[in-house]
This record gives structure tokens, sequence and C-alpha cells, in this order.
């Protein structure tokens, strides 16, 4: 399995410890752990489930955070992973079906959809073109999943970065991508995107970003 010494060495438990933000940790150190805020008139949960990929702990890390989700079913959930689902089918595009599930965010999604205060995943891991997105719905409740990484592009990606707008009022999640580096915005169709934040679905509208 992978080290984190220098990950908990500088952003440790010991790191965070006091911050208002800063809910807690998996087992003894901060490779998986959890933050509590509020923003917009709603209190969230983000959770961060380290990698996994020999399946050493799987089963006990998502029955923390399921633990988690009960805990603090109040609260909209947010879920950080290193790999959790692939890149479009159809590069620039959110089209040709779902981005498929890695192992391990299959099994994080199987053991999370019951909790209906779930709304969205994220991760990275997946280069390439670097970006997808799934939808999935379980009892009436949507989960929409996101990846972004940009390592594999020109200049271990040209400082690209994901931004995203959530409007309580509007129930939407936009998406940008941009380079603060080279001050370009990158526009196709799997960069810059808008998705209804709770709802399954959303007519085609003009969005504007500014807003």
């Amino acid at each position: 399995s992978g080290k984190t010494y220098y990950y908990n060495k500088y952003f440790g438990v010991d790191h965070f410890k006091g911050r208002p933000y800063y809910g807690g940790h998996y087992k003894n150190d901060n490779d998986s752990h959890y933050d509590l805020f509020s923003a917009g008139g709603m209190d969230f949960i983000a959770i961060y489930i380290e990698y996994d990929a020999f399946d050493e702990d799987q089963e006990n890390m998502n029955n923390w955070a399921a633990d988690l989700l009960d805990k603090y079913a109040e609260r909209k959930a947010i879920v950080v992973s290193h790999y959790l689902i692939g890149f479009n089918k159809v590069a620039g595009t959110n089209l040709g079906g779902a981005a498929e599930f890695g192992k391990q965010g299959k099994r994080i999604y199987d053991g999370l959809k019951p909790k209906p205060n779930l709304f969205m995943m994220v991760c990275g891991h997946v280069g390439a073109n670097g970006e997808g997105y799934r939808m999935d719905t379980y009892s009436g409740k949507t989960v929409k999943t996101f990846l972004s990484d940009y390592q594999s592009r020109p200049m271990g990606g040209n400082g690209l970065m994901r931004l995203m707008k959530f409007s309580p009022e509007k129930d939407l999640i936009s998406v940008q991508t941009l380079s603060p580096y080279h001050g370009i915005y990158e526009r196709d169709g799997d960069s810059e995107f808008t998705k209804p934040w709770f709802r399954e679905s959303v007519a085609s509208r003009v969005f504007d970003f500014n807003n």
C-alpha cells in the first residue's frame, strides 16, 4: 500500500485539530477525515475517504462514512475520494452514457446510497481527457459524481482547476474549468456546464456564470 508519511507530517490531525470546521478522522491519521461547515443557509458534511487500491480496509471505511451520514443526517453530504469514476465516454461532452465507476467508487456508492443526505461525490486519479460525470438515483435520491484530473495535459495540466458554484435559489451546480496561470477557460461540454443540484434533470437553459 502507499505511504502518506509526509502528508500526515504537514497536513495531519495536529494541523487541523481545533479548527472550527474539522470534524475528526478515521483511525490514527488524517488519510480519511471529515469536515463540517455551513454555507448558503445550509449545513454540510464533507467526508474524505482514502484511496484503497488494494482493498485492505474498504468495508470498515465505508461503515465509518455511513455512520457519519447517520450521525449528521441533517447535513447535506459530499464524499471525496481519490478514484471513484473514469473519464467520459465521449471526450468534451457529458454524453455517451455515464462515466464508469472504479472498483472502490462502486463500493462506496453502493454502501452509502441508502443515506438520503448524500448528494455529490468528487474525485481525480484518471488522466487522459481527465473529466467525467455520472448521475445515479436510488430510492428517489440522486447522487452526482464528478471527475476532474488534468495531470496528463501539457505542463502537468497548465494550472487547470475546476470551479463549482452552487445556487440554492436556482437549485443548480455550475461548473467551470480555468487556468489562472494562463488566464484561460476551457469551454467544452464537460468543462463548462450546469447540472441540477438536488433534482434529477434540468431543462436546457442559459445560465449566467457571473450571477
